[in-house]
């Protein structure tokens, strides 16, 4: 099943590092597919965001 708000998936030698658009109810419905998948889930974090994300969202992705 394919996750709508998950925009970039990044794979490591120990690590699943995943890019995700959606809100605090997304997120858990994300990580809950994640369990249910039989993915073991070792840690769920929202990671700071740079500045130009921020700016984007800011200002809708338009640039002046």
């Amino acid at each position: 099943m394919e996750q709508p708000n998950v925009t970039k998936v990044n794979f490591t030698q120990d690590e699943v590092l995943v890019s995700f658009s959606g809100d605090e109810a997304a997120s858990a419905k994300l990580l809950k597919h994640l369990i249910d998948e039989g993915i073991n889930v070792s840690g769920f974090y929202k990671d700071k965001e740079d500045l130009e994300s921020l700016f984007l969202e800011i200002t809708g992705g338009n640039n002046p």
